[in-house]
């Protein structure tokens, strides 16, 4: 699922490796395997093989002399909204 991290190991999901969309869900799960585990680990390798270089991140991010300004301290109201 979409909240299961990888450690659980409870869910599985859907891969399809042939590059083809059909226009049905019917016909895209026809031509698709279930594969065990979490889909983060697969979706975290694609996501490395279409990144660039790794770099360090900004150690000024939202100080005076940024020029990104922090909207509100950490850990921003967002975090602590009930959903």
């Amino acid at each position: 699922g979409v909240i299961n991290p990888p450690a659980a190991k409870k869910r599985s999901h859907w891969v399809r490796n042939d590059g083809k969309f059909p226009a049905s869900v019917d016909e895209w799960i026809a031509g698709a395997q279930e594969t065990p585990g979490s889909w983060w680990d697969d979706w975290a390798a694609w996501l490395k093989s279409h990144a660039g270089k790794q770099i360090a991140a900004p150690k000024d991010y939202g100080k005076p002399r940024s020029k990104y300004k922090a909207s509100e301290p950490a850990p921003g109201s967002y975090v602590k909204a009930k959903a």
